[in-house]
Order: structure tokens, then sequence, then C-alpha cells
């Protein structure tokens, strides 16, 4: 065989191998189950099944919301009183009661509802099931409501694989008028805040003048002390020095009387002659 029979053969067994590599590459790839997959399709499934069970709760839980007042709700949720036990229909949403999520969206809609106003009507139209692409949620479900004091507000609630409610949103809609009230107001709050602090720090800085005059005060207070001393010690000694005047003159009055008395006695013709005193 020469050698250009033996490239050819060669040729042609590369070949065979590189077909039968191929082949087997598209066999396992064809083998192989994409657990993802699978979990997305039985979740649709499981959406698709339910559907209608699911459009109903998204209803009547709205309509629950709009009829239970703030406190009736609160009571509601401590005394573990559900939407079934209202309705008597069972849902597969918090089929078997529910959660804190719950009673989180309990707490949102009581701090919303002031500002919406009472229920007019539900788009079952725009009611949307999407199934969730992440681990451990099966849809997330989309409604749009409108109200008394906004025309469209857009309720989502996350459901999970143990079909209880995870999350949940309320996304109020406003109009043009109502953004423009709402940063005027805004506004007026942030302005009258800056107001209300220069007022205070203007107030605070009025106290400073009171505040000089407490430490003269008490600088006075503690010289007044010392003053008084020093006075003090001048009458002392002015009146120390007048005790001394007045006892020389005593006793020059009392040697002036014993040199009286002894020129009585002796003939040396001393005469001796009252002493005045004077001041």
């Amino acid at each position: 065989m020469n050698k250009k029979h033996l490239k050819r053969v060669l040729s042609l067994i590369c070949m065979l191998l590189f077909s039968i590599s191929l082949t087997a590459c598209s066999f396992n790839s064809n083998e192989t189950i994409d657990t993802t997959d699978v979990k997305q399709e039985s979740k649709q499934q499981f959406v698709d099944t339910y559907e209608n069970s699911i459009k109903l709760w998204v209803v009547d839980f709205l309509e629950y919301l709009d009829k239970t007042s703030a406190s009736d709700l609160v009571e509601d949720a401590n005394n573990n009183i559900t939407l079934y036990d209202k309705t008597e229909t069972r849902y597969i949403i918090n089929y078997y009661g529910f959660n804190d999520a719950t009673i989180q969206l309990y707490n949102s809609w009581n701090a919303t509802r002031d500002e919406l106003g009472d229920l007019k009507s539900i788009d079952l139209a725009s009611i949307d099931i999407e199934v969730s692409k992440e681990t451990g949620d099966l849809c997330v479900i989309s409604v749009e409501a409108a109200y008394e004091k906004n025309d469209k507000v857009v309720f989502e609630f996350t459901i999970d694989e143990n079909y209880y409610v995870t999350g949940a949103a309320i996304n109020p809609t406003y109009t043009t008028a109502q953004k423009m009230a709402k940063a005027g107001m805004n506004t007026l709050i942030g302005m009258g805040t800056v107001f209300v602090v220069l007022i205070f720090i203007s107030f605070i800085i009025s106290l400073f003048k009171y505040i000089n005059k407490f430490q003269n005060r008490k600088t006075n207070k503690e010289v007044a002390p010392e003053t008084n001393k020093a006075l003090d010690e001048n009458v002392t000694n002015t009146e120390a020095e007048e005790n001394l005047v007045d006892d020389y003159e005593l006793v020059a009055v009392i040697s002036a009387a014993i040199a009286a008395y002894e020129g009585e006695a002796s003939s040396n013709g001393l005469v001796v002659r009252s002493i005045r005193r004077v001041r």
C-alpha cells in the first residue's frame, strides 16, 4: 500500500471517529433532564389548573379588605379568622390559614386605606398570574382596582410553593395633579420645618445674654466678700489705733495725777494743771 492510499484510509477513519463522537454527544444531550425546566413546567401546570380559584381569591380578598374596618381587621388577625371563615369558600391560597406576611399586608392596608377611599371596582381582565422563576416561589399575582380617591391601584401578591402569601405590595398610581399637590405639600412641610428650626436657633442665641449676666453676677458675688473683708480689716485697724491713742492719754493723765500728788507732798513748787482731753 503506497503512501497516498494510506493517507486516504487514515482520513476516512478520522471522519468515522468524529461522526461517532458527535452522535454520542447528541445522544447524551438528549438524555440529560433539566430540573429547572421541569419545575417551571410543573408550576405552570398548577397555575393553569387552579387559575379560577386564584382569581376568585384575589377578588374576594380585595373586597374583604374594603368592607372590613381597620379595627375589625386587627381583631380577625388576632383571632386567626381567615377569609375562608368569612366567605365559606375554600381557596388554594392560604389554604391552612394566614402567616406573618398576611398580617403585614393587613398593616400596610390599614395605613393606606384612608388615602384610597372606598373600593369602586376590580378590573378582572387585569388579573395576571405569572409563574415565578425564583426557587420556593410559585407565582406572582397582579391586579388593578379603582378606588374613590384613586382610579388605579395595582396590587401584587407573591405566592410560595406552599400556597402562602409571602409578599405583597400596594402601588397607587397618581395623576399629574395629585403628584403636584403632593409635591407642594412636601415643599410646605420642608419649608415649615426649616423655619421652625431657625426660630429655635434664634431663641437659643437670644438666651446667651442671660448667660453673660449670670456669669457677671456670679463674679460680683465672689468679689463682694473680698471687698467686705478688706473694709472690715480697715475698720478694725482704725479702732485699734483709736484705742491705742486712748491708752496713751490715760497713761498721761495717771502720770500727771501721780506727779500732782507727789508735788503737794513736797515743797518743790511744782504746779499741776488739769489736762483736758481733746479729740
